[in-house]
């Protein structure tokens, strides 16, 4: 009788279970980083429009809505905004359903900013980010969203 080698139901349900653990472990973490670093971006680009505000309002004593007379390309992939009483400038971090998950925002007239996390976000991830960013434990005011001012 040849001697054959091969595996046992059990040891491929060892692994299995192995390898169901570290994906269980890797893909809240990984989730992690990925909306920090969309949310860094969108960080990035609201100062920038808030700068081109204060530059805009060096030149014309005034702030402006009109995107067309900023010295900025406006972003496709991240919408932002500027309030109509030019209060703030805000940008967005959407999901795959284009709702809203996190906001940044900074107030024009005092450069303070906020970083607002989703109330309704089941993993508690936007809230963790604005915690993280903030280094804050809990928000300032919660509606719909979560705001944690920095």
């Amino acid at each position: 009788m040849e001697n054959k080698k091969a595996f046992t139901l059990l040891e491929l349900l060892v692994v299995v279970l192995i390898i169901g653990i570290l994906a269980a472990i890797a893909l809240p973490q990984y989730k992690k980083a990925v909306l920090k670093s969309r949310f860094a971006t969108i960080k990035n680009i609201t100062r920038a429009i808030y700068d081109a505000e204060q530059r805009y309002y060096l030149v014309y004593n005034q702030y402006t809505t009109n995107w067309d007379e900023l010295d900025i390309e406006k972003s496709q992939e991240i919408y932002c905004s500027i309030s109509n009483s030019i209060e703030y400038v805000m940008c967005d971090l959407l999901d795959n359903n284009n709702d809203i998950l996190l906001k940044y925002l900074i107030l024009t007239q005092t450069g303070e900013t906020r970083c607002d996390a989703h109330s309704t976000d089941l993993d508690n991830l936007t809230n963790k980010i604005c915690q993280i960013e903030t280094n804050k434990q809990n928000p300032n005011f919660c509606t719909k969203y979560c705001a944690y001012y920095y």
